[in-house]
């Protein structure tokens, strides 16, 4: 499974290098809070997974449309994402490999996350993009993306997820 994952991240890094990153991040970040919270390997690996390869639809959205987003308006902004996530699905759907992981994969864009690994790639996903300096914005502190995730615990992203972070960073 691993070389269909080296090509979609190359391709990736090709289209934009800070979304791979991104990626990369946001599956190791996903790998270190599944250890902590002490899931078994299987979940550890889906949940790496599933990290690496949730920004592979920005492969099926122009180059041009990406950079844009930057200053384009929030509506426009909420619809390249749904395309990037349906654009996402298809591509994973097109690796044999990967296709064990669909339902856990269309759990994260359904916002329905009843595995503990798709609700740590949502909550690792945030993090790594508040850390991460961006062409459009300053990266924050981990303290200041720690209060800002604690802030939507239990609304938005799991409180046990969301403790494991406090307890990993403090």
């Amino acid at each position: 499974m691993l070389n269909p994952i080296i090509t979609l991240l190359k391709r990736l890094a090709k289209v934009d290098r800070d979304l791979a990153a991104h990626s990369l991040a946001t599956s190791a970040w996903s790998l270190r809070i599944a250890r902590h919270m002490g899931l078994p390997t299987s979940e550890q690996l889906a949940a790496t997974t599933v990290g690496v390869l949730h920004e592979i639809g920005a492969l099926i959205v122009p180059t041009e449309e990406l950079q844009s987003l930057s200053t384009a308006s929030d509506q426009r902004v909420i619809e390249v994402q749904r395309e990037m996530r349906g654009a996402s699905l298809a591509v994973l759907a097109s690796i044999p490999a990967v296709v064990e992981y669909m339902p856990l994969v269309g759990m994260v864009y359904d916002d329905i996350v009843p595995r503990m690994a798709v609700r740590i790639v949502v909550v690792a996903d945030q993090l790594d993009a508040l850390l991460r300096q961006w062409p459009d914005r300053d990266a924050v502190p981990a303290r200041t993306a720690l209060r800002i995730l604690e802030s939507v615990a239990g609304s938005r992203y799991d409180p046990q997820v969301i403790a494991s972070i406090h307890s990993m960073l403090n």
